[in-house]
């Protein structure tokens, strides 16, 4: 896979009706949400109400 600033080893299978993707994405970095990333992630979801975070974590590559 080819991104803006990386490219990953993975793989890939077709059965006809279904695409199987997976990727070994290298070391990454968590850490925990801000609020207003959890509501525009909550928003985009379509969860309107207060929904629990706890174990969330933003992911972001080492490069």
């Amino acid at each position: 896979m080819h991104t803006s600033g990386r490219v990953f080893e993975g793989w890939s299978t077709w059965d006809g009706t279904e695409a199987n993707v997976a990727f070994e994405p290298g070391p990454v970095d968590l850490r925990e949400p801000t609020e207003t990333e959890c509501r525009d992630v909550l928003t985009a979801l379509g969860v309107t109400r207060h929904t629990p975070t706890s174990g969330a974590a933003i992911a972001s590559d080492r490069v």
